[in-house]
């Protein structure tokens, strides 16, 4: 823990010293970034600024306090700044080989243990089931692992939460939907807040996350939320169609989340799993083509000439056709050339990230329900309370 009364004494701007008086007067450096207006980040760049002054005057004891790793966090390596008869240099060490070597053989270990199959399920309702009728049901954005605490400007949203939540609102909107023979449930991408085994970052630009715990306690739960949401859509229709695309939180996950639905569903003949692109998604039935794709490559105006040209034979045998995006944690629709283009809302927390860029939507999930002679019939939203 920074030590920064201290800091103020090596503070060189009027800005770092803001900065620093911010984190004395709030009791965490997030409420401080808050009170400040900035991102958090920025405040963090500051002091990590000022540590490094502190150990190039030679006063660094005077400035940082010890320090605790969280234990699910194993440490890679250390940096120390130390002053030679050339200057300052900076003296690294790094993880040895064989611990490597171990972690990833524990990996193997786990991937080689024989996953369970699971015996078909039954549908509970003998009411008679619409054969014409699709009834669509959306998990985006979930970021299950992510940390939001309306203490800091945001709403909660923790593991527990999400498993209550979604849960909930899934049974609520399948109590809500018509009775269909076929349910679509799309996993459109962001289902686990981040990938790394070691570090909650996301897997391109790096950004550090809030994380309510590691991925050996992550995993879990979003196995069990989809093993209970998959049952819920199995006992109450006749045909599960599972559509999966990655996000830009989770593109390795969602690899393992196929793998993992593919192995403990493949005896049952009423869940089918498309195969194909992660990145895009599309299932044809009729005269109805539905589309997905995360929408952190493509614009929503983009996607209609990209689906019609990659998924030529669908789109020319349907006169309907719907595509659906996330990404973006708000909801808007557009019709584009004769295609509606839906981007979800969501149901995750509003966290730091989010606060601090005023960023601010309704928080829920929409169940859609199309014919495939006459496309779309009707919706139902579910808003999160």
């Amino acid at each position: 823990m920074l030590d920064y009364d201290a800091l103020l004494e090596i503070c060189t701007t009027e800005n770092q010293r803001n900065k620093v008086q911010a984190c004395i007067d709030y009791p965490s450096q997030q409420k401080a970034a808050l009170a400040l207006g900035i991102h958090i980040s920025s405040l963090e760049k500051t002091l990590l600024k000022l540590r490094y002054r502190a150990e190039a005057l030679g006063k660094s004891k005077h400035y940082l306090q010890d320090i605790n790793i969280p234990q699910h966090l194993p440490v890679s390596g250390t940096s120390t700044l130390v002053k030679t008869e050339d200057g300052l240099q900076w003296i690294k060490t790094k993880a040895s080989d064989q611990a490597k070597l171990k972690m990833m053989q524990d990996a193997v270990d786990a991937l080689k243990e024989e996953l369970p199959v699971y015996k078909p399920m039954q549908v509970h309702n003998n009411t008679m089931h619409n054969p014409d009728l699709v009834n669509l049901f959306t998990l985006t954005d979930t970021h299950i692992g992510d940390w939001a605490s309306s203490s800091l400007g945001g709403d909660d949203w923790d593991l527990e939460i999400a498993d209550k939540t979604i849960c909930g609102i899934m049974q609520k909107m399948v109590d809500e939907s018509p009775k269909a023979k076929t349910a679509i449930l799309a996993l459109l991408g962001d289902l686990i807040h981040y990938d790394s085994a070691l570090y909650p970052h996301t897997p391109r630009s790096l950004n550090v996350l809030d994380t309510d715990g590691s991925m050996e306690m992550i995993v879990p739960v979003a196995i069990r939320i989809l093993r209970r949401v998959i049952d819920i859509l199995a006992q109450t229709h006749e045909k599960l169609v599972i559509s999966i695309v990655r996000g830009n939180h989770d593109e390795a996950s969602t690899i393992w989340i196929k793998e993992f639905l593919v192995q403990i569903y493949s005896n049952n003949p009423r869940i089918e799993i498309l195969q194909g692109r992660l990145d895009y998604q599309v299932y044809q039935v009729g005269n109805l083509m539905l589309g997905w794709h995360h929408g952190d490559r493509r614009k929503p105006e983009q996607l209609p000439l990209l689906f019609a040209t990659e998924y030529g034979k669908e789109w020319g045998a349907s006169e309907y056709r719907y595509l659906h995006s996330g990404d973006k944690h708000h909801y808007s629709a557009k019709d584009i050339s004769g295609v509606e283009v839906v981007q979800h809302e969501i149901m995750s927390g509003r966290n730091r990230y989010a606060t601090v860029g005023g960023y601010a939507s309704k928080r829920g999930a929409t169940r859609y329900t199309y014919d495939i002679n006459k496309g779309k019939i009707g919706s139902g939203t579910v808003p999160v309370c």
